[in-house]
């Protein structure tokens, strides 16, 4: 395998954009442990929905994961069109982070169908 053929695509991402979306993933994942806790504490209309909490934890988990990793040893590139520092992210761990988005959008939708709403009160 040559050496071109092992170079993997790289990407960047606004820093200010990660840094919102950790903030965006904390606050969802305390919204999703408030809902466990309610599930555990006898609730028995969000009990039936526990799995789908968990779930959408998961996503959210994932999504840091994805993110922390990137950002604990940055590679960053200066975007000289936006004036702005930005992360220079894998195509494995970008195309993990959508997946890992769409998934918890299923999720959420789902929820939203048995009424359950996934935004801060």
């Amino acid at each position: 395998m040559s050496k071109e053929e092992k170079q993997e695509t790289l990407y960047t991402l606004p820093q200010s954009y990660v840094e919102e979306l950790l903030v965006d993933i904390q606050k969802h994942l305390d919204i999703g442990l408030s809902y466990i806790e309610s599930c555990l504490a006898d609730n028995d209309h969000l009990k039936p929905h526990l799995a789908l909490f968990v779930e959408y934890l998961n996503y959210n988990f994932g999504m840091r994961k994805v993110l922390i990793k990137e950002t604990n040893d940055p590679h960053m590139f200066f975007n000289e069109q936006t004036g702005k520092e930005e992360y220079v992210i894998t195509q494995g761990s970008l195309l993990a982070l959508q997946a890992l988005v769409l998934g918890k959008h299923a999720v959420k939708k789902d929820l939203n169908s048995f009424g359950i709403s996934m935004m801060l009160n």
